[in-house]
């Protein structure tokens, strides 16, 4: 599936990706290819992406935003973003 993060500042993240863990004001939901096509809101919190079914994953913390979620892709429009290696989610 192909993810897009944008930010304000740009482009940040534009890669296929396995799987990816989104925080949204109904709960955390993971997307993976051939998911039913959605919008919902994306709440502050972390973004885990995984390239492949056995790739560590990449955490990315957002900041609020919209994501539109297709077929084959996940665009998320995020009002900032930070990426971070040990993000300890009860910091945010």
């Amino acid at each position: 599936m192909k993810l897009q993060l944008v930010s304000q500042n740009g482009v940040s993240i534009n890669s296929d990706v396995y799987e990816v863990s989104l925080p949204t004001s109904a709960g955390r939901i993971a997307i993976y290819d051939l998911h039913t096509p959605i919008i919902t809101e994306a709440i502050t919190g972390v973004v885990s992406l995984k390239s492949t079914p056995t790739s560590e994953t990449e955490d990315i913390t957002i900041l609020g935003g919209i994501a539109e979620v297709t077929a084959h892709s996940l665009i998320i429009l995020a009002d900032d973003i930070s990426v971070e290696t040990s993000l300890d989610e009860s910091q945010i």
